[in-house]
């Protein structure tokens, strides 16, 4: 080959390398460019992985961060409830309404809804809170009945505890007196029918323990609180156990009675003050104690009266005096007054006195009239009160306009006598009412063909009077006895009575007489002291202060310690006398048998 053909061949193994080399860039631009764009493509894919994964991450930790504060502000709610038997709310409360309507939010105040009423539950079977504390809960989670509709209307009677404590006062509350209270709780036989029958407290009472065995807590408080009932029954209970401590006891009655304490303790029993649960040991209470419901203790006070043993309430009356103001937050102080009164009615004297020294000591708002009791309690002899109950009958009389029934025992009795007697009506919170013989005078009058009249008489002692005393004395013929034993013999006489200008309007007069033989006639002038009348005394301000000045003025009578009005008496005995002996000298001698 020549120089020429060396020359086009080396050109030619250049040209093939370059156009290699051409081709292999190209390729390989090529290649590159392909898996430039199959990495444009893998990032593309590869951001949107990852911006899947980065938003799946942020909604689990906000999701998270949501529960976590849900959480926490219902922990804050029930840690309060733990703390102080109430519920803040305030954390639950700045809730956003978005997370208020989160399935985590309703969850939680499922929770919580269900943890109360177990915890409710099984606090109040252990006697460590009252249905008075089980209701405020109840009726503080309402707001979640939407949530929990099963809890909806559990509060329908809240009204029975609040804001006044109805259910917690006495049934003698409304009423005037006790005796009239407790003649109303004996007299409603209706009540007894519907307090014995199959919704009754006591039936309901025996399905509780069922509803508890199959832990139905929301159930267990809806009894509790006779929720599913239109009317609670509460007054009802209070009634019963009044109307049977009332009763003769047989053993049905006692049966039935301790039947029933139990189911008003149940249903109205009292706790300790703070009703708080314990956080040591969630759920249960410490210090707590078993008070009471007030008819309890009433009914209580009436069955030992009967049984003569009244220091069998002593220890409840002790725990219910320092617990029941710190649980009852209106009406108790008035609560404590119907208390003391039913002592008082009950004739348990140093359980009054322990009802009113403790208003004293506590600086409870009372009226003198209170303070002048608590100084009569301190100054009575009990003895003395039990010996004149059991030796000096007590008279309630009701008389017409036509009547006059006078007490006759005054003119025989001696000061001490007296005395025992007003201390008697005035323990038992009485006036005096009748009138009491305070002087006498008797004559047998012996004349032939005699013949009484009391209607002649009234003439003649009405004349003598008038020319003697003018308008300051009436004569009128009424039916006059003596009381015994709460009986009255009446028999026609002549009754004289001061008017209010008379000198002593609280002195009236009988003379009254009675046919013996045809030839002797039997006379009697009876001077009463009218109690009624008398305005020094009925304008007394209080039983205490009247009975003491009732007590004062017989027995200056009978001691004739003021001779003005010893010697009243005697003027007008004497002109009356005198009429009896005019009537006597002008009398009408046909026979009284004609």
């Amino acid at each position: 080959m020549g120089l020429l053909g060396s020359l086009f061949s080396a050109a030619a193994d250049i040209a093939k390398e370059t156009i290699t080399e051409t081709m292999n860039q190209n390729e390989t631009e090529k290649f590159i460019k392909i898996m430039m764009e199959r990495d444009a493509q893998n990032a593309e894919a590869n951001e949107k992985l990852y911006q899947d994964w980065l938003t799946h991450e942020r909604s689990n930790y906000f999701a998270a961060k949501k529960n976590t504060i849900i959480h926490d502000a219902f922990d804050v709610l029930m840690d309060s409830f733990e703390d102080t038997g109430k519920f803040d709310f305030s954390a639950v409360d700045s809730l956003s309404d978005e997370l208020k309507s989160s399935d985590s939010y309703k969850q939680e105040a499922a929770d919580v809804v269900n943890l109360c009423c177990e915890a409710l539950v099984k606090l109040h079977q252990k006697c460590c809170i009252s249905i008075r504390f089980v209701m405020q809960t109840i009726h503080n989670l309402q707001r979640f009945a939407d949530i929990v509709p099963s809890i909806r209307g559990l509060d329908r009677h809240y009204d029975a505890f609040f804001p006044v404590d109805n259910a917690d006062c006495s049934f003698l509350t409304d009423f005037d007196s006790i005796a009239e209270g407790l003649e109303a709780a004996k007299n409603d036989s209706d009540n007894y029918l519907a307090m014995v029958g199959s919704n009754s407290p006591l039936s309901r009472l025996a399905a509780l323990k069922d509803i508890l065995k199959s832990e139905d807590y929301v159930a267990a408080v809806s009894n509790l609180l006779f929720a599913d009932q239109e009317v609670a029954p509460y007054a009802g209970m209070k009634k019963m156990i009044l109307c049977l401590s009332m009763e003769e006891t047989d053993e049905a009655t006692a049966l039935l009675l301790d039947t029933y304490c139990t189911v008003i303790m149940n249903y109205l029993r009292l706790s300790t003050a703070k009703e708080k649960v314990g956080k040591d040991n969630p759920f249960i209470s410490a210090s707590t104690e078993q008070i009471l419901p007030i008819d309890l203790l009433i009914a209580q006070s009436i069955k030992s009266s009967k049984s003569g043993s009244p220091q069998e309430v002593d220890t409840n009356l002790d725990e219910f005096l320092e617990y029941y103001p710190l649980i009852c937050t209106s009406s108790w102080e008035d609560q404590l007054f119907i208390l003391q009164k039913v002592f008082a009615y009950l004739k348990m004297y140093s359980q009054e006195r322990k009802v009113l020294e403790f208003l004293v000591k506590n600086n409870i708002p009372r009226t003198e009239q209170i303070d002048r009791r608590l100084n009569f309690l301190k100054n009575l002899n009990q003895n003395d009160i039990s010996n004149a109950a059991n030796s000096i009958e007590e008279f309630s009389i009701q008389t017409s306009d036509n009547e006059i029934a006078y007490d006759y025992r005054f003119i025989s009795w001696t000061v001490s006598e007296i005395n025992s007697y007003m201390n008697l009506l005035t323990s038992e919170d009485k006036t005096l009412d009748l009138p009491m013989v305070v002087a006498e005078w008797n004559k047998k009058i012996p004349q032939k063909n005699i013949r009484w009249s009391t209607d002649a008489m009234q003439v003649y002692l009405d004349k003598y009077l008038h020319e003697n005393f003018g308008d300051l004395y009436t004569t009128k013929i009424k039916n006059c006895g003596a009381v015994l034993s709460n009986e009255v013999e009446y028999e026609p006489s002549v009754y004289i009575e001061a008017t209010d200008s008379a000198k002593y309007p609280w002195l009236s007069f009988v003379v009254t007489g009675e046919q013996l033989t045809m030839t002797q006639v039997s006379f009697a002038i009876y001077a009463l002291y009218l109690p009624t009348k008398d305005s020094q005394c009925t304008q007394a301000v209080d039983t205490i202060e009247q009975n003491q000045k009732y007590q004062n003025r017989p027995i200056t009578l009978k001691q004739a310690q003021n001779p003005k009005i010893k010697n009243y008496i005697e003027s007008i005995n004497e002109i009356l006398i005198s009429g009896l002996e005019a009537w006597l000298n002008n009398n009408n001698t046909s026979s009284m048998y004609d």
